[in-house]
């Protein structure tokens, strides 16, 4: 049985992970579809949804890189067991806010306060996620090690967009048929996958990160990722493609209903459309022609989601819409996929942490900033305007950044880059 997990999922350690968090995951992507559904009833405001995603994402811009330190120099699985704990309290907390008296539409103080409570929540949501995310790349490579980890990336991109086709086709039906505390509900319940897989994984002991300050451990990481020529220009331009395109998916159910007139199961259909996309491009990012030509793959990747998307917010009919959704999942998780390995490859194991801390406040961090400036626009020149300018403005980044030809710099072997790049030791903690 183990050599066939092992052919299939690398080795059992990785192929428990990947069974836990596809149901997590799955459970979460319920969540998504239907807080955005339930804010967008009733709030009908884009900048109330760019608000509710900067409650649940902007911790990540908050204390990413705090986040960062703290998987370098602690056990990362009880670390990710503690922040999956966190998950599972708060989707109770939205499942009893949607059953409780303050969802009567007709009750304007009931509702605002209704609204507060899921923004609260979301918050918390995101601060356990802070913390979580820059561990979870980190602990893939604790698990296959370095020489497998391309693959394990690419396919951690599969496991997670596949879930991105189950989880919100299957929830739009439920939510238009039995409403948001049902698949709340299922979204609490799918938490426990993942803390009952991990009991049951067993890593090999990660190199730990010196002692030293908080502020020293950060510093430490920032210097390596800006030091090293291939982080920091993905560091850059996944900057503006989470500031600028990113977003998107926030504003999915208004541009559901507002333009192409569909209803919960058409706004389930998009996310699917998108995660069919997605799961093609972690498997295209897996390939050999890929993995052997990262930086150009990267540079095509990224301009191809910036032009798919502003023709998706261009779109007033919903085969083509759903055509350019599937691109733009294709797209933007090839780049994500390829470019989270090659960041991970650059930089020593020891401060891996911390620059992949970095690497989610200016990837995921950035959306919610993102999302909230592009609801404010959206509400006064339009939504599929502000979607198209921003879109095109982060082509033109990445097309400058990626597709340029970039000086032959030898890359530095980890051990050296940090050394060179740390110029003093850091201070003891004590």
């Amino acid at each position: 049985m183990h050599k066939y997990l092992d052919a299939i999922f690398i080795n059992r350690n990785y192929g428990l992970f990947m069974g836990g968090s596809f149901i997590s995951a799955t459970g979460s992507w319920f969540l998504t579809v239907t807080i955005g559904w339930l804010l967008w009833e009733l709030g009908k405001s884009e900048f109330l949804l760019g608000v509710a995603n900067f409650a649940q994402m902007g911790p990540l811009l908050l204390f990413g890189l705090l986040g960062g330190a703290v998987a370098d120099r602690v056990d990362r699985r009880l670390l990710l067991m503690g922040t999956q704990a966190v998950a599972a309290i708060t989707s109770v907390g939205l499942l009893l806010l949607s059953l409780s008296s303050l969802a009567d539409e007709s009750d304007v103080a009931g509702r605002n306060l209704l609204i507060g409570g899921i923004l609260a929540l979301l918050f918390v949501s995101g601060i356990s996620q802070a913390f979580g995310w820059p561990a979870w790349s980190p602990f893939i490579a604790d698990l296959v090690g370095s020489e497998r980890l391309r693959a394990a990336v690419a396919l951690n991109s599969a496991r997670f967009n596949l879930t991105r086709i189950i989880g919100p086709s299957v929830a739009g039906i439920l939510l238009a048929r039995i409403g948001p505390p049902a698949c709340l509900a299922v979204a609490a319940c799918t938490q426990a996958g993942m803390l009952t897989t991990m009991k049951f994984i067993h890593p090999s002991p990660a190199p730990r990160a010196k002692a030293a300050s908080w502020l020293d451990a950060i510093i430490e990481g920032l210097r390596c990722a800006w030091g090293t020529p291939s982080v920091r220009e993905l560091m850059i331009v996944s900057a503006v493609i989470g500031t600028a395109v990113m977003p998107y998916t926030v504003f999915l159910p208004a541009y559901a209903q507002g333009v192409l007139y569909l209803g919960p199961e058409g706004l389930g259909l998009m996310f699917t459309c998108i995660g069919l996309g997605a799961i093609t491009g972690a498997i295209i990012s897996g390939t050999s022609v890929v993995t052997e030509r990262p930086r150009p793959a990267q540079a095509v990747f990224a301009s191809t989601t910036g032009v798919f998307l502003a023709a998706f917010s261009l779109s007033t009919d919903p085969v083509l819409s759903s055509a350019t959704l599937f691109v733009v999942g294709l797209a933007s998780i090839a780049y994500l996929s390829t470019a989270n390995a090659t960041v991970q490859l650059s930089v020593p194991r020891e401060v891996v942490g911390r620059v992949i801390g970095l690497w989610v406040v200016v990837n995921s961090g950035t959306t919610p900033l993102g999302g909230m400036i592009l609801g404010a626009l959206a509400e006064r020149i339009g939504l599929g305007i502000t979607l198209a300018v921003a879109s095109l403005v982060s082509v033109v980044v990445c097309v400058a950044v990626l597709a340029r030809r970039r000086a032959a710099i030898p890359e530095l072997e980890p051990t050296a880059a940090l050394a060179s790049y740390i110029p003093s030791p850091p201070h003891d903690s004590t």
